[in-house]
């Protein structure tokens, strides 16, 4: 039985033998034949195999083989994966040399394949073609794709491959996807090159983006040199920082744009981006088409990172660069000592659709030596920002650090590095900002830093709700006198049969010419941080009933004891304006008995120029007489806010009368207020005691 075995092995060796010298003498004469079984055979001393019904054809530029069949043929000891047929043939064209040349097509197998010198892993059915300086590649969508060079100096020509419908490539930077104006996705195409022995990437399309693995948009590129003679835009997965041709930057933690000469792409982030640029605390994104990032390098770079430990990204800027969040723009100017960041309104980024806000963002500039310029940009997600200098901007280093900045009709913007701080919704960065810098230390200390976003949000509810009380910023008012047009705040304290009572601070009105000739405008429904009066609705008429004038002098109080800065106002609404002051309240002027102390916390509210504005406080003195200014805080009202309320556990408990800012000689800031006592005695002598001694029965409600 063995010997007949082998016998047979024997024969079948000698078969393949006569067969392949058959081949041999064919393939000598140069004449064509078709293969009757896989073999290997030898043209100009190079070795193939060829799988079983392969046509062999000769002529004057070289030969072919033709294959209808699926199988795996062996070149130049590179094994090639396909899947031919009658229809459809595999044609491999080969040069004198034995080199594949323009012309071969061949639709794959999976498998990993090396053309050229590129070393590739393949999808089944993708289609190769060699062309004359390219070979180019027809893969499905959303294929993995990452060649390699095996060897530099047998690697050849260009590589292309793009997916047969729409649909992105899989690369080390991300999946990759050519897109229209509108974002909407087509077929994609990249180029792959030997560029001294390092994989060059590149594309040419006009706009294309780096998609997440949820089909959201990382970022996106807009190709400003596309239908020009050097349309290429590289594509760069490493470090590199120094690289001659316009590129784009794509790492796990930096997306950039690159132009040593003339324009880099235009960069758009989305709401999908690497980099965490807008994140929200309910783990989405606030980047859209209403709030939108864009950047662009011009003879030098624009590099956006990945913030440090729960601080914001940051952005890097050099040459003559552009960022423009929203509608603004920012560039980098020369000026004698060197370099300088500026602003200006409008878009200098054109071709895109800018929005109408952005997000939290940290810029650095750097001149052309690349020494970091002596300023830095803070934007937030309000959409404010501003250039801080660099011994400004060395406060906010720490995460939880923070510069507020007073601004237009004193209103405030806080600007912080850390990401808990600028997740904040704008009205809980108002209430941050409404306390007093000791209170927001503590805060951040014993909330925010422990127990994050979450925490410190449950405190200022528990604040806002103990101390402030639900009415006492909608039952705040603004006060115009018509004859002086003074402005002035006021609180709502109490109602008695029809008629509506403001407590304000004498100062606000005079006596003898504003009598009759007041007006009231309350907390706008449709934009709470205003009043009616910028919603340019008719004010509610008042006229004063009960008045205390101001004291002139503080160190006469004990004197002038009748002096006390206070006036009381009644109302005469129509219907309307009746029901309007029902949906917003009134707030109860606190008892003799409520206990109020030195180092309370406590909030005052007013109107300055139509915008309410709260802050927080501590009591810092209360004197035991009756008067003007008889009691302090450590804060400074503004102008505007006389006459407003303070409160505490959702009582008034004094009116603001007066302020004084920090200065050199008075290190603090200081606000005086009437007490609660003069505020009785005010009320008492002019008949209104049913204002803090009775239950008022009609009670104001929102409705």
């Amino acid at each position: 039985m063995y010997k007949k075995i082998v016998f047979l092995i024997s024969i079948i060796l000698l078969l393949g033998l006569i067969i392949s010298q058959s081949y041999q003498e064919l393939i000598d004469q140069k004449k064509d034949f078709s293969v009757s079984e896989n073999s290997e055979i030898d043209i100009n001393g190079k070795k193939y195999v060829v799988i079983e019904g392969a046509e062999v054809r000769f002529n004057e530029k070289g030969f072919q083989f033709s294959v209808s069949r699926e199988g795996t043929i062996i070149i130049d000891g590179n094994d090639f994966f396909i899947v031919g047929s009658e229809d459809k043939p595999a044609q491999f064209i080969f040069d004198t040399e034995g080199k594949l040349t323009t012309g071969t097509t061949f639709t794959t197998k999976e498998g990993a394949f090396t053309l050229r010198g590129y070393s590739l892993p393949l999808p089944e059915n993708s289609e190769v073609e060699y062309l004359k300086y390219t070979i180019s590649i027809n893969v499905p969508p959303n294929t993995e794709i990452n060649p390699s060079i095996s060897d530099p100096k047998k690697t050849e020509g260009i590589l292309e491959i793009k997916t047969k419908e729409k649909g992105f490539l899989k690369i080390t930077g991300g999946n990759f996807q050519v897109i229209d104006a509108e974002n909407n996705p087509k077929e994609t195409n990249l180029y792959f090159a030997n560029d001294n022995g390092k994989l060059r990437v590149y594309f040419t399309d006009k706009t294309a983006a780096f998609m997440n693995d949820k089909g959201e948009i990382d970022f996106t590129i807009v190709n400003p040199n596309h239908g020009t003679q050097n349309p290429e835009i590289d594509l760069v997965f490493d470090d590199r920082i120094s690289y001659s041709k316009p590129y784009v930057l794509a790492t796990k933690t930096r997306i950039g744009s690159f132009a040593r000469k003339g324009n880099g792409p235009i960069i758009s982030i989305g709401p999908g981006n690497r980099i965490d640029l807008g994140g929200n605390l309910e783990g989405g994104n606030d980047l859209s088409q209403d709030r939108t990032v864009f950047f662009q390098g011009r003879n030098g770079f624009v590099i956006l990172n990945r913030g440090e430990t729960d601080k914001i990204p940051t952005l890097q800027m050099k040459g003559d660069s552009l960022y423009n969040p929203d509608r603004e723009s920012f560039y980098i100017g020369k000026v004698k000592s060197g370099s300088k960041l500026y602003h200006k309104p409008g878009s200098l980024i054109e071709g895109v659709n800018h929005g109408e806000g952005t997000v939290a963002l940290r810029v650095l500039a750097y001149d052309d030596k690349g020494k970091k310029t002596p300023h830095e940009l803070y934007v937030n997600n309000e959409n404010e920002y501003r250039i801080f200098s660099e011994d400004t901007a060395k406060k906010l280093m720490d995460p939880f650090s923070y510069i507020i900045e007073e601004v237009t009709n004193r209103a405030e913007k806080i600007f912080s590095p850390g990401v808990a701080i600028n997740q904040l919704s704008q009205e809980r960065k108002q209430q941050l900002i409404q306390l007093g810098n000791e209170d927001r230390k503590d805060l951040i200390k014993n909330y925010l830093k422990p127990g994050g976003i979450a925490a410190l949000e449950k405190r200022l509810d528990e604040l806002y709700h103990d101390v402030l009380g639900n009415s006492a910023v909608s039952a705040s008012v603004q006060v115009l006198t018509k004859e002086k047009n003074s402005l002035g705040s006021g609180t709502i304290v109490g109602y008695n049969e029809g008629k509506v009572y403001v407590l304000t601070a004498a100062h606000v009105v005079n006596e003898e010419e504003d009598q009759e000739n007041i007006e009231i405008y309350l907390q706008s429904l449709q934009d709470p941080g205003k009043s009616t009066k910028l919603d340019k609705e008719p004010g509610i008429p008042g006229k004063i009933v009960a008045y205390s004038e101001r004291l002139g002098v503080k160190g006469l109080i004990a004197e002038n004891l009748d002096k006390r800065d206070l006036a009381l106002l009644e109302l005469t609404p129509d219907s309307f304006q009746m029901e309007e002051l029902k949906r917003r309240g009134y707030v109860q002027i606190a008892p003799p008995e409520f206990g109020v102390n030195e180092g309370d916390r406590a909030v005052f509210v007013g109107c300055p120029q139509g915008n309410f504005y709260v802050r927080g406080c501590r009591i810092t003195e209360i004197m035991d007489i009756i008067g003007t200014d008889t009691l302090e805080i450590n804060s400074e009202p503004y102008k505007g806010q006389s006459g407003g309320g303070l409160f505490m556990d959702g009582k008034l408990i004094g009116v603001v009368q007066s302020g004084r800012p920090a200065s050199t000689k008075y290190p603090n800031e200081i606000g005086g207020f009437a007490n609660l006592e003069s505020i009785h005695k005010f009320l008492d002598e002019n008949g209104y005691s049913f204002l803090y001694k009775f239950i008022i029965f009609i009670l104001f409600r929102k409705s």
